[in-house]
């Protein structure tokens, strides 16, 4: 009879039991990892809590059936603080939507989200969401290579390249939304995009996985950010700057564009990132007509997004960058017929298919195609030559 009656109340425990199941996505369907989410039955009582995994899913225990808050946060994302929710005895499936942290000219209330500890998470990661690399000021904002001095443990030398943790440039992993776009000739960051399209700028500088590659001072990805379902449309420093150093000239135009929407509500979206940067810079010390040297940077970030299926993303993304710099080295020891004519090209074209599997787990594919063009063409054919008074000729090398 007493083992009867304990047998009794342990299946009445275990029926009383509450198995919640869930997802937490973004507001495009996508799963986030490393969400954070606690339920309570009273403001007093202890949460139960669990972290999402890579495809967003997550599973908790809740003690008893009754109605519970809810509360979900992950760094780079808007605090969620659900309604209050009945959860009966047995399972019960719960989807949770966290936005993206965005500036908007809307009047929104927004409350604050402490960044979680992550037991999931074994890399030390740090992170820059966009409102922190476009409000922190830093020098020429226009690039967001400029910001990454932000981050603990990157230091920004006298050429302006970056070295992690006492690392050379090129012994860094260089990714964007997850491919790699590290110089394949040298290793280094050369890549440009605007820096509106991002949405955060994530080092892991240990404990990283293989899948990183071989960046042996730390990784850097950078993700972008995708559309919505409403139509948006920015823009930024339209008006150049000018200068009446050796005659009138517009000498700095930084513009910067962005667009983004719906494809199909709902189900498809783009985001597309436009900037560029002009400059006309004086040198002194020589002939006027001869002391200017010109150029112009510019990168163009189009991405999409279709949900073929809940379970099913495909992304796919192109980006274009130019350099053009004439009388490149231009100096008072270097006339401009001993200068170069730097030109620089990149195309890189990029497609991945992210699927969600039974049990949780993900299965993600991608490709990626780049292209690169360089050259430092010389002024011309004529005889280097290196004088007390300065260098004369056309440069000898053309690369």
């Amino acid at each position: 009879m007493f083992r009867l009656f304990w047998l009794v109340a342990l299946s009445a425990s275990l029926y009383a039991q509450v198995t919640i199941s869930g997802r937490v996505v973004d507001e495009t369907g996508a799963g986030i990892a490393g969400a954070r989410i606690e339920l309570r039955y009273a403001p007093d009582a202890a949460p139960v809590a669990a972290s999402s995994d890579a495809a967003g899913n997550f599973k908790l225990q809740a003690p008893t059936a009754s109605e519970y808050s809810i509360r979900a946060e992950r760094l780079g994302f808007y605090l969620y603080r659900g309604r209050l929710e009945n959860f009966q005895s047995g399972s019960s499936e719960l989807i949770i939507t966290l936005n993206h942290l965005q500036e908007f000219s809307d009047h929104v209330d927004v409350a604050y989200s402490p960044p979680a500890i992550d037991p999931r998470q074994p890399a030390d990661r740090k992170e820059l969401d966009n409102t922190e690399i476009q409000a922190v000021p830093y020098p020429a904002p226009q690039d967001y290579r400029n910001s990454l001095p932000l981050l603990d443990g990157v230091v920004q030398d006298n050429s302006g390249r970056m070295h992690f943790n006492g690392g050379d440039t090129s012994q860094t992993n260089y990714s964007l939304d997850g491919f790699n776009i590290s110089d394949p000739v040298t290793g280094r960051l050369e890549t440009r995009v605007e820096i509106d399209s991002l949405q955060s700028i994530q080092a892991s500088t240990s404990r990283f996985s293989a899948e990183n590659g071989r960046g042996s001072a730390g990784v850097l990805d950078l993700q972008t950010k995708m559309g919505d379902d409403r139509l948006r449309f920015g823009g930024t420093n339209f008006v150049p700057s000018v200068s009446l150093e050796s005659g009138f000239h517009m000498n700095k135009w930084t513009p910067r564009l962005e667009f983004s929407g719906p494809i199909a509500r709902g189900r498809a979206w783009f985001h597309n990132g436009f900037d560029a940067f002009y400059s006309n810079d004086v040198v002194h010390g020589l002939p006027r007509g001869q002391d200017r040297t010109t150029g112009l940077t510019s990168s163009n970030l189009s991405r999409f997004q279709v949900n073929l299926t809940p379970g099913n993303i495909l992304t796919g993304g192109f980006l274009y960058n130019l350099a053009n710099n004439d009388r490149f080295g231009l100096s008072f020891l270097n006339p401009p017929e001993t200068t170069l004519n730097h030109r620089q090209r990149l195309f890189m074209s990029t497609l991945r298919d992210q699927v969600y599997l039974a049990g949780g787990s993900l299965l993600s594919v991608g490709f990626a195609d780049a292209r690169g063009v360089i050259g430092d063409p010389p002024a011309g054919d004529q005889r280097f030559a290196i004088t007390p008074s300065g260098n004369r000729g056309n440069e000898f090398s053309n690369i």
